[in-house]
């Protein structure tokens, strides 16, 4: 049976749990199986499979600065990884597509290997055609469509939307289509045209009670949010309001979910919150975007503390627009200690560079440098808890 080299890696740093961060030891137990599982941990992140088809190299850098510490080399692992020698050893096993979408899962999630899964996405649907596992050719769209514009994502997306067997799975997948036209094509007719076709389709969902209230209502929110983003990026900030508070009613909703998980739900509905507040900055109602993100900031202390790190470093940012620097310092560094505990390195990395300049306008140059040093030096927030307290010291 061949093994994946990065989950070998994987298993590796399972064995060092006394040495690395409780993060990095349970994304490489996760790593490590070879099975489809099916609950994966806030810090466990799915890229491939998130409705605003997000990529990061978050996962990589993280692994990097883990590995460092254990004297291991990330790069020795990523050099012995061969896309060609993996699908040979692959169809000799038994062409086993839920486990090659497991190593997908592996290279995307875990080692951030964007490129990597891409040309094996590639080599896959030019040998075999599209695969058959809807989850693999999720993650194939996903990767190939992780930095441009590309026909291999466009024919994939297209195909799921036709193939794709329960309505809860079509609509995720014109969801991400529409978003990978927004953020990898900028065309926002073709995104407009999708998310068209997927609300008429969800409303009839509905009506036929093959999906609950509650699961329409998620998956019209996610749409409209997205619709938001359209305008946004239109420059029509009135319509994107309208539609951010439609989102933000309909994901806000109570009613039961059957399909969609309540911590799937409580992430849209935070995203779409975060957007709304923004837009309120941008509208330059500062009094009324700080009153918000105060109590979205306690609501997700109360209720789903897995985001209390973006909901810190939204509140932290504003209170530095706004000028109050100490309670900028106050909250960002909350935040970043969160989020450098998650993993989350783009937005932990976002809210240094608030954080330094906080620090160096309430007059502590020599931290505010040390925070910047640690932008470069320690970009996995490893250390970040460590050097904040020997620096308030």
């Amino acid at each position: 049976m061949y093994t994946l080299v990065f989950r070998e890696l994987a298993e590796d740093l399972v064995k060092k749990e006394s040495e690395i961060p409780h993060t990095a030891w349970l994304r490489s137990v996760y790593a490590s199986i070879s099975s489809p599982f099916f609950h994966r941990p806030y810090v466990v992140t799915n890229y491939a499979t998130d409705l605003g088809v997000r990529v990061r190299l978050d996962p990589k850098i993280y692994l990097q600065e883990v590995t460092k510490r254990v004297g291991l080399n990330l790069s020795d692992y990523a050099e012995q990884f061969s896309t060609l020698e993996h699908l040979e050893n692959w169809m000799v096993s038994g062409r086993d597509e839920i486990r090659l979408r497991m190593d997908m899962d592996v290279l995307v999630n875990y080692a951030g290997e964007w490129e990597a899964a891409a040309h094996l996405a590639k080599s896959f649907i030019e040998t075999w055609g599209l695969p058959t596992d809807y989850l693999l050719a999720t993650y194939f769209a996903a990767a190939l469509g992780s930095q441009q514009a590309d026909p291999l994502a466009d024919r994939i997306y297209s195909d799921l939307e036709d193939s794709a067997k329960t309505p809860a799975d079509q609509a995720m997948t014109r969801i991400r289509y529409a978003a990978y036209k927004i953020k990898r094509c900028h065309d926002y007719e073709a995104a407009i045209a999708i998310l068209d076709r997927n609300d008429s389709a969800l409303a009839l969902h509905r009506c036929c009670r093959e999906l609950s209230d509650g699961d329409t209502d998620t998956l019209l929110g996610v749409s409209h949010n997205l619709r938001a983003l359209v305008e946004i990026k239109r420059s029509q900030v009135e319509e994107a309001k309208k539609l951010i508070d439609r989102a933000r009613s309909e994901l806000c909703t109570c009613e039961m979910l059957v399909t969609v998980g309540e911590d799937e739900k409580k992430r849209y509905c935070e995203q779409a919150t975060i957007n709304w507040i923004q837009l309120m900055v941008f509208d330059d109602k500062m009094k009324e975007a700080l009153f918000e993100a105060d109590k979205y900031a306690d609501w997700v202390q109360r209720n789903h503390y897995d985001y209390v790190g973006e909901a810190y470093h939204i509140l932290g940012y504003l209170f530095y627009l706004a000028g109050d620097y100490e309670k900028a310092r106050i909250y960002l560094s909350q935040s970043i200690e969160k989020l450098s505990n998650d993993g989350n390195i783009t937005a932990a990395q976002s809210a240094k560079k608030i954080l330094a300049v906080s620090l160096s306008k309430l007059g502590d140059k020599r931290l505010s440098g040390l925070v910047v040093s640690s932008i470069h030096h320690d970009p996995a927030g490893l250390d970040f808890t460590r050097m904040m307290s020997e620096g308030e010291q």
